[in-house]
């Protein structure tokens, strides 16, 4: 790839999105003391090295015109999931400049209550932001990188930034709906982060937002997404690639072939690009409307993956070879899984993974392997994990359910991350699974995969099985279901005697953060920034804030979280009013932990 290919294309322009996404107004905060050795500061932002003295809440600046042409910075994409975006519409040919994104059915939504659930479906309160520096939210969300250690974790994140929940005070809503995005993105949820934007109207769309927006139609499969913020982009910088080639393609759809050739001509003369992204660009201008042909881009000119490449091979069907997939970011592998015109046998083999983080649930993940057995050729179906999956559920003799659901429990080694995606896939037939004294000794895995998916009744049917057997089948089958369940005992160092020692300790925290009493020696306490800020935020009250500052203390593995600090990442959910999804995931720690 050319040197200035290399400066202007994604990913370079992944990172100057993210740049100009967090660039904050605030002035630099001043120092704080320097952590204790004993913290991981691996798994925390910088942000949170220095945290800053809380500063006066200042009422948000009036809501800004339309961008102009000095604002926007550069834009193209870089991190999060994947879902096809609307069917192409027919545009009015001529200029984009106020093209307004796609709505979806229903009213215009304003920035400032954009959101796809709440609290009346499966979202959090609407004042869930109250109180808090929105600012220094932004900054956090601008800087939070998926996937967390925790499958629910995430689940709870994601819910919360796609909350109709009031914008917090200090910040423009255009611009904290951009970092909410952004965060998304970042974790794996661009799909339905794209969604949420089609509903928001055009005059509420700030630069940032308008960055955001672009970042999250590329990550959606969505390119003719961008249409919409073409002109403004242009009228920044006429040598962005990413909107001078979108030009090329929007102007196809809007019934001009000749100007999108010219475009994508004087793109490849000016070296704007690297020409593998001018052909993906010509292929999808080729495939929304009568252009000329665009041919087949060679993959192996290229050494990585984008999200300007996974976007835009996603909406065109072209094939990603699985060795670049395969070294793609988590983020990126995500949204591969969610877009339908990737082959589906590529799609199949990420499952496990978007599942293990939370970036696809135990349906979406059956429907995907079900799509793929269904394409084996004759004979091999069975053997698909689809073919298993099915046979786990409806074989009629119980010895074959249990074979399939053993073979799909055991695709992968304990220490994968893969390996909890395929207790999440397991999860509804080891739910059918009667609890019988003779399964004893396999009760431990039934109970992780039925947690794993939240089937939390099931899972509580199988404790007296195993207080019956006792061992580590009873120590084990108690510490994952102690979080969930008041009447279990709670032991874990009787749980890590059975398992590891920091599995029982993150049992303990996590025990600890619901509540619960346990015997033996507290979990021993950690001061750094995250703590402070953590803890000052629960003090307040100011939820919204502690999930946020949960979410980036989950950054790495969960063998990498300090116990002391999930202790206080599961008080956060707690705090929110979500003790059910807390206890799910001190289960899931004392799993994978």
């Amino acid at each position: 790839m050319r040197a200035k290919a290399n400066r202007l294309l994604l990913p370079a322009m992944a990172a100057a999105l993210a740049a100009a996404a967090t660039a904050q107004e605030a002035p630099t905060p001043p120092p704080a003391p320097p952590a204790p050795s004993e913290a991981p500061t691996s798994l925390l932002p910088d942000v949170l090295e220095e945290v800053p003295a809380r500063e006066p809440v200042r009422p948000p600046p009036p809501a800004a015109p339309p961008p102009g042409p000095a604002a926007l910075p550069g834009a193209a994409p870089a991190a999060s999931a994947p879902a096809a975006g609307p069917a192409a519409a027919p545009v009015t040919p001529g200029p984009l400049p106020g093209a307004a994104p796609p709505e979806l059915p229903g009213p215009s939504r304003p920035a400032a209550s954009a959101g796809l659930v709440t609290e009346a479906t499966v979202g959090l309160a609407p004042d869930l932001f109250a109180g808090s520096d929105g600012r220094f939210l932004a900054a956090l969300l601008n800087r939070l990188d998926g996937p967390l250690a925790s499958r629910w974790g995430q689940i709870v994140v994601q819910r919360a930034l796609l909350t109709e929940a009031a914008p917090p005070p200090g910040i423009h809503p255009g611009d904290w709906l951009a970092a909410r995005v952004r965060a998304l993105v970042a974790v794996g949820a661009a799909a339905d982060a794209h969604r949420m934007l089609l509903r928001v109207r055009r005059a509420d769309y700030t630069p940032r937002l308008i960055a955001a927006a672009a970042h999250a139609a590329l990550a959606a499969g969505d390119p003719i997404g961008l249409c919409a913020f073409v002109a403004d982009g242009r009228a920044v910088s006429d040598d962005n690639p990413a909107f001078v080639l979108a030009d090329g393609w929007c102007s196809a759809l809007a019934g001009d072939p000749f100007s999108a050739n010219q475009l994508f001509d004087a793109a490849r003369r000016r070296r704007l690009a690297d020409p593998f992204d001018i052909q993906l660009a010509e292929r999808v201008a080729s495939t929304a409307a009568a252009t000329r042909s665009a041919g087949n881009p060679v993959w192996r000119e290229v050494d990585r993956l984008s999200a300007w490449r996974v976007g835009l091979a996603g909406a065109t069907g072209t094939a990603i070879p699985p060795e670049l997939a395969q070294a793609a970011p988590p983020a990126m592998r995500a949204w591969m899984v969610r877009l339908p015109r990737v082959p589906v046998e590529q799609r199949a083999a990420l499952v496990p993974e978007a599942a293990a983080v939370g970036a696809l649930s135990a349906a979406e993940a059956g429907r995907i392997l079900a799509l793929d057995a269904g394409a084996a050729p004759a004979g091999e179906a069975a053997a698909r994990p689809g073919g298993q999956l099915r046979e786990a559920l409806e074989a009629p003799a119980r010895a074959q359910r249990l074979a399939a659901l053993r073979a799909l429990l055991a695709r992968v080694p304990e220490e994968s991350t893969a390996r909890h995606g395929w207790r999440v896939v397991a999860a509804e037939a080891a739910a059918r699974v009667a609890p019988d004294p003779g399964l004893a000794d396999e009760a431990p895995a039934l109970v992780e995969a039925m947690l794993a998916a939240g089937f939390v009744g099931n899972a509580r049917a199988w404790w007296p099985v195993a207080a019956e057997a006792g061992g580590d089948v009873a120590a084990r089958v108690a510490g994952l279901l102690a979080g969930v369940d008041a009447d279990v005992p709670a032991e874990p160092d009787r749980f890590a005697r059975a398992t590891t020692a920091h599995r029982g300790a993150l049992l303990r925290a996590g025990l600890e953060g619901l509540g619960r009493r346990v015997e033996g020696d507290p979990v021993p306490r950690l001061a750094n920034g995250w703590t402070a800020a953590i803890d000052a935020a629960l003090a307040a009250g100011r939820r919204g804030e502690a999930l946020v500052l949960a979410a980036t203390g989950m950054q790495g593995p969960m063998a990498d979280l300090p116990p002391d600090h999930f202790r206080r990442i599961v008080a956060a959910l707690v705090a929110a009013g979500l003790r059910d999804e807390a206890g799910l995931m001190v289960a899931e720690a004392a799993t994978r932990g």
